[in-house]
Parts: structure tokens; sequence; C-alpha cells
């Protein structure tokens, strides 16, 4: 009876924390989607991973990991976020939730990217990602969100050779510039940045008395009413067509 007393004065002391009664399973999952729901992520974790520590066996500890990935997400935790979906990929691979997982993962990956101007090497990384998602799901119904996200990081990737390009042009080095500019017409030809990238390679061309070249590269851009559509339209004019 001591032994018991003591037991029970251990607990209700232990850090000030008071006792949660143990329910099942499906009584904690319950809890955290009601949290879920009213936007009270915080607690929705709380319960999810009292779940998964208290029922490590149970059918629900794969919805529990991804419920803490989206509560994670919501919060703008996002390194959290991405850790949590990634331990549900790697620890659970045949779960159904798995794509759903990369996806929360890829959204929490992108939303802390820094800007273009900054170190890239963390876009990539998502790049990668996302390319690995689409080889292996390819009838997944988060294809299109993920290509979509897919096209961001590509574009982002884009926008900072763009800018080194633009840098080397302004100094004269037109060498250096071509470099940048052919790499994003190679490697990033759907992205919005290919359309200015190639206009000032034509520039670049012109400039070097390569005005066949300029020509077809002018020729391209001015089927487009954009921008760099009218520019083009109106260099060709004034090199003749």
């Amino acid at each position: 009876m001591k032994r018991f007393l003591f037991l029970i004065l251990l607990l209700i002391g232990c850090g000030g924390k008071s006792i949660r009664p143990m329910g099942t399973a499906e009584i904690e999952f319950s809890r955290g989607e009601a949290y879920f729901e009213k936007g009270d992520f915080k607690h929705a974790v709380q319960s999810f991973e009292f779940l998964i520590f208290n029922f490590p066996g149970s059918n629900l500890v794969d919805d529990a990991q991804l419920y803490i990935a989206k509560s994670q997400l919501a919060m703008k935790h996002y390194e959290q976020a991405s850790l949590e979906a990634q331990f549900l990929i790697e620890n659970f691979p045949r779960s159904e939730l798995v794509e759903e997982a990369y996806i929360i993962r890829v959204r929490a990956l992108f939303a802390a990217l820094p800007p273009y101007r900054r170190d890239q090497s963390r876009t990539m990384e998502t790049i990668k990602i996302l390319e690995q998602f689409i080889e292996n799901y390819p009838s997944s119904k988060f294809l299109d969100e993920a290509r979509e996200i897919l096209y961001k990081c590509r574009s982002r990737i884009s926008q900072k050779l763009l800018k080194n390009g633009r840098f080397y042009k302004r100094r004269g080095d037109l060498d250096a510039s071509v470099i940048y500019f052919n790499m994003i017409l190679n490697r990033y030809p759907e992205t919005v940045a290919a359309r200015e990238a190639m206009y000032c390679l034509a520039e670049i061309l012109e400039h070097k008395l390569r005005i066949e070249e300029a020509r077809r590269h002018y020729s391209v851009l001015a089927d487009s009413t954009d921008e760099w559509g009218m520019k083009a339209k109106k260099r060709l004019e004034e090199i003749g067509k």
C-alpha cells in the first residue's frame, strides 16, 4: 500500500505536471483531430505525440505523424515540419500517406527558402526531392502541385543566374555573362528568365557583329507580345530583317 501511494505521489509531483489519463489510440487521435480542426496546432501536436509514444503499435501512428507535420507547417515551423514529414517517409515507406508527406515536406522547404539573390543550395535540394517524387509517383493526386513548386524552384535558380549574367554584362565582361545566359537557356528554358537571357544574348551577338545569330534570337522572341518580344521586334526593325 505504501509503495502504491509513493508511486502516485511521485507521478503527481514529477516535474510539477499533472498525469494525463490513459485512453485509447482512437480517443487520442480524435482529440488531436479536434484540436487540428480548431486551429489549435500546438495541442494537436501534443495529442498526436502522446498517441505515438503510448500506442506505438497502433495503425494510427502514421496518420498521427502526418498530422504532426501538417500542424508544424501550419505554425510556420518549417524546418520541424520538414523533419516530421521526412520521418514518416523514411520510417513508414509502405504507408499510403507517404505521397502527402512528400508534399508537406516540400511545402515546408519551399516556404523556408531564402530570396533568390542569396545562396540557392537549399533550392537545389528541394528540386531533387521534387524530381524524385515526380519520378516515383507519376500518378499522384499531388503531381500538379509538385510540378508547380518545381517550376517555382527552377525559376528561382534561373533568376539567380540572370542576376549574375546582368552583373557581368554591365561590367562589360561579355564572355562571362554569356556563360550565365546560356546556362539559363540550356537548363531552365521554360522559365520567365529565359526570355530576358535570350534577349541579352542577342544584344551581345549584335555587339560582336554576329548579326545573323542575333537576328535568329530576336526572331524567336518576336513571336510574343511580352516586354522582350516587343523589344526584339524593334531591334529586328533597326537591324533589318
